[in-house]
């Protein structure tokens, strides 16, 4: 009978150490990363600079624009406003929502025009996109 009993100790506590050990946490976001959005004009490449504090830059062809994040363990949400980028020059405001391993993202871009819809609950014309992302 002791030695049941010792069994079963040894076993609870063996489990209840590795139960409370830490585990291991990915890597923060913070840093590059090279995030392709799939539009209908094709693969659109954008440089991603994630800082500390949840906010960083995205770099487009009429110069970088100003992003704030969050991130709780492998979610992912991104925002950033870009005035005049739609192909008829108006504005477009993107959120980013997916998942992250310590190199990759695979999240969808939902893009918010300035264009009027009032068939959406929103009041605008939305559409969403699929993005991959890579660390630098």
């Amino acid at each position: 009978m002791k030695k049941i009993f010792f069994r079963t100790f040894f076993l609870a506590l063996f489990v209840l150490a590795f139960s409370t050990m830490p585990s291991y946490a990915q890597k923060p976001l913070k840093g590059g990363w090279t995030f392709t959005i799939q539009s209908p004009m094709g693969a659109l490449p954008i440089p991603f600079a994630f800082k500390a504090g949840g906010k960083g830059t995205a770099t487009v062809p009429t110069g970088a624009l100003q992003v704030a994040y969050r991130e709780k363990a492998a979610n992912i949400s991104v925002s950033l406003e870009a005035p005049g980028l739609a192909p008829d020059g108006t504005d477009l405001t993107f959120v980013i929502r997916g998942t992250k391993t310590d190199t990759t993202v695979t999240a969808t871009a939902i893009v918010i025009t300035s264009a009027a819809d009032p068939s959406t609950p929103g009041g605008f014309a939305i559409t969403t996109l699929p993005v991959a992302g890579k660390r630098n």
